[in-house]
């Protein structure tokens, strides 16, 4: 066991590349990882699969709408 500060920095002089090393390949590890996952969650989509058309939009907001009302009228009765 070190007894004096300059004992301690011979050590750490050792021991400051294999904990540098083991935290790169770790991180590189982890690199390695998330570039698998985002390839497999990637998607290409054209752009008519991005975009909604301006009557699909008033189809689905009218469609919505009626589904309020519906609800509405069902928790009305219920409430009766």
């Amino acid at each position: 066991m070190p007894r004096s500060l300059n004992e301690w920095g011979t050590m750490f002089r050792f021991i400051t590349p294999v904990l540098v090393t083991v935290a790169l390949f770790l991180l590189t590890q982890i690199n390695t990882t998330l570039r698998q996952l985002d390839q497999r969650v990637y998607l290409h989509q054209t752009n008519a699969e991005l975009h909604v058309t301006r009557t699909e939009w008033v189809q689905i907001s009218r469609q919505i709408d009626q589904l309020r009302q519906e609800i509405l009228a069902l928790l009305k009765q219920t409430a009766l």
